[in-house]
């Protein structure tokens, strides 16, 4: 698995790279050094974070949150660059082309990528009320929590899961349901 995801990232970057090291100072220097950047999370994940049951704050921000944007980026910018290098390659400007498409679907991926981390940290409460006709008398007024999306994980902080927990507590309930993505 290991290397099928190894290998299917040096293809990838070898399509970016083709496109991005004629224009880029240092160029192929440049292109590998950030291959190797967009690969090590690979060796820090499958040393299954020196042991520890939970990772650091900067080894999240810094190592996982990073992989998996790459691990989702890196395929749809190569297809990119590649279809947009097809697109210029009959006027004689497949680099050109390709380039501006790449780096084009780059800057939406980034826009994208921020957008999703601030929407992981915006807690919305929705206070409901229902009413149901044959409800029994004991269950009326029971306060129920219900959580869905938190979309927990290694990337999650210890301080927004604290937050959630809060939130959680703050409305009192007799029950707490925990659906969608946990």
């Amino acid at each position: 698995m290991l290397l099928v995801l190894l290998v299917w990232m040096g293809t990838c970057w070898s399509v970016i790279g083709s496109l991005l090291a004629p224009v880029v100072p240092g160029g192929w220097m440049i292109v590998v050094g950030l291959a190797v950047l967009s690969v090590l999370p690979v060796w820090v994940l499958a040393r299954g974070f020196g042991g520890r049951a939970y990772p650091g704050a900067a080894t999240r921000l810094w190592v996982i949150r990073p992989f998996w944007y790459a691990q989702l980026f890196l395929p749809l910018l190569a297809i990119a660059g590649l279809l947009g290098a097809v697109a210029g390659w009959p006027f004689g400007m497949a680099g050109t082309v390709g380039r501006g498409v790449l780096l084009a679907c780059g800057a939406v991926f980034v826009f994208v990528a921020v957008l999703g981390w601030v929407g992981t940290r915006r807690l919305v409460v929705k206070r409901l009320t229902a009413t149901f006709p044959d409800l029994p008398s004991g269950l009326d007024g029971l306060r129920i929590v219900q959580i869905s999306d938190t979309h927990v994980g290694p990337h999650s902080s210890r301080r927004h899961l604290a937050r959630v927990a809060r939130m959680v507590e703050n409305e009192s309930p007799e029950l707490i349901a925990v659906t969608g993505d946990l």
